[in-house]
């Protein structure tokens, strides 16, 4: 078998076509030939009603055994919260991430209307 020289290839216009897409093989054959079976479409505005099981008092029981108590507010972590658009920079402000620090930085830059260079950057050190 020759190979086939792809980039050489030139797709002809058709004269009789007028931009659409001519359909080489019915949908609905090929579904066929593929051995699935046609399914059963419902009548338009009727649901399938689906009983919802009842909640058994042993269940009821279970779920409320089940519970874990959970305070998303720990003291022992602090709430990190500030402004995006006219970050505070001042001495002893936290940020949370490094990734949020440098975002903090060019946006104080940006705000501020000055350029700034980073002197030093790693995973610990980010120094403009």
């Amino acid at each position: 078998m020759a190979a086939v020289d792809w980039s050489t290839l030139i797709i002809l216009e058709n004269p009789n076509d007028v931009g659409l897409a001519t359909e080489l093989v019915d949908e609905d054959h090929v579904f066929e030939a593929m051995g699935f079976k046609k399914a059963v479409e419902p009548e338009e505005g009727v649901g399938q009603q689906v009983p919802i099981p009842a909640m058994t008092a042993e269940m009821q029981e279970d779920m409320n055994e089940a519970v874990v108590n959970v305070d998303d507010t720990v003291d022992e972590e602090p709430l990190y919260e500030w402004d995006r658009d006219n970050p505070d920079l001042s001495v002893g402000i936290c940020y949370p991430s490094m990734a949020d620090i440098r975002l903090a930085v060019k946006q104080h830059a940006i705000v501020k209307e000055f350029e700034l260079e980073t002197e030093h950057s790693n995973k610990e050190i980010y120094r403009v």
